[in-house]
């Protein structure tokens, strides 16, 4: 018995996807938001257990954590643009790795809604923001077809903006 059985299937059904690959995220409410996937160097879940906490730090920094011997600070979006604390009721939370000069940092979201290939010939303006906080970060904005929009943020302007460090 043949486990692996290939049928052939007809090129006109395969369609190379259009514009460039994102990440699409939220932090609890229904505004999608996505980086672009060029920028983003993987996605950890972690457990809360897994960060070590540190005295006398910004609030938005959640704490390190060693990602295969190398340590990131993980900075809590939530907290960035909502003014309320990330709070996983699964104890767990998505952690997108964006480089950082000569490091990563972690960016610590509720959920993960996955990638999607979006028409950059179909990227508009921002539009009303749903945090006022968001405005620095946001590219522009993407409608598919279901009329819910993505917001697309740039991860470079977020890190480098280092709000963290006030």
């Amino acid at each position: 018995m043949d486990l692996l059985q290939l049928t052939p299937t007809n090129d006109s059904t395969l369609q190379t996807p259009k514009g460039d690959l994102y990440l699409k995220f939220d932090l609890d409410t229904p505004q999608q938001l996505a980086f672009p996937a060029m920028g983003v160097l993987e996605v950890v879940e972690l457990a809360r257990e897994n960060v070590t906490t540190m005295p006398n730090v910004n609030p938005l920094l959640m704490g390190t954590f060693n990602l295969r011997g190398e340590i990131l600070w993980i900075l809590d979006l939530v907290l960035m643009f909502r003014e309320t604390y990330l709070n996983p009721s699964t104890g767990q939370y998505a952690v997108i790795v964006v480089p950082d000069e000569d490091t990563s940092i972690g960016l610590a979201v509720p959920k993960i809604r996955g990638m999607t290939w979006l028409d950059t010939q179909q990227i508009q303006g921002a539009g009303t923001l749903p945090f006022e906080r968001l405005k620095p970060y946001v590219r522009g904005s993407y409608m598919p077809e279901d009329r819910s929009s993505v917001l697309l943020l740039d991860p470079e302007a977020l890190v480098q903006s280092r709000l963290w460090h006030e």
